[in-house]
Order: structure tokens, then sequence, then C-alpha cells
């Protein structure tokens, strides 16, 4: 948390105020919605980069797919990034697909008319052992 300032009231409580990140409304849907820069290709190409499938869990046989979801702001920066649903066992890989994520470069945000918006988008990210 970052502190703004803080200082005591008449009752000599101890006040905090703190500085406001983002807003907390964001759509599921826009008129238009956020793009990756250079569009989905871009976008697949920037996770195979940045996503790994460690030896361990492929020893281990732990696969599936992680659902990350996160709010591309009406600056188009990245925020609230989370798990909607990773993968049982796969902690460290569902650690893997944030870190992605959160790594992504601003995106061109969602719009409303001439208004940009918050919008909230979900990204499946599959982890898969292939036989030989």
């Amino acid at each position: 948390m970052m502190l703004k300032d803080s200082t005591l009231t008449d009752q000599h409580h101890f006040a905090i105020r703190l500085k406001k990140k983002k807003n907390n409304n964001f759509k599921t849907f826009a008129q238009f919605m956020p793009e990756y820069p250079g569009g989905i290709s871009e976008l697949y190409a920037f996770l195979q980069e940045n996503i790994y499938y460690p030896e361990r869990m492929k020893n281990l046989g732990i696969e599936g797919t992680v659902y990350v979801s996160f709010v591309i702001e009406e600056d188009g920066s990245i925020s609230r990034v989370g798990i909607e649903r990773g993968i049982e066992n796969g902690e460290e890989l569902n650690k893997i697909a944030i870190k992605a994520i959160q790594k992504m470069p601003n995106w061109i945000p969602g719009r409303s008319g001439n208004t940009s918006v918050a919008v909230k988008q979900t990204i499946p990210i599959q982890f898969s052992l292939v036989n030989d």
C-alpha cells in the first residue's frame, strides 16, 4: 500500500488516507473490445515467449488449463490479474501463467463510443504433455 498522508483525528485516533489506485468498475463487454498491440497472433507469440513448462511438472505428469483473468484499464494497462480456475496440484504452472499476463505490454483499451472503458478478459493457458 502506498501512504498519501497520515494525521491524528480529534479523537486522537491515527487515521490513514490511501491513494486510490484504479477505478473498481469494469465491463465484461464493450462496444469496441480491447486489442493486444499487433493483434491476436502477436498475443500468442508473446505468450509462447513468456510461458514455459518446468521439467519437474512434466515429470510429475501435471497438465491442464489455467484460466487467467485480468482487467485492461482505460489507459490500456493490465491490472487485477488472477486465476479464475487453475490446475489442481499445479500451483507452479498457475504462477507462471500469472507472471506472463503481468508482463504483457499495454493494450489498446476498450471503448464505448469515444470513451475508454476498463474491460475484464479471461485467457486460457494450456499446459499439455505430448507423447513422442
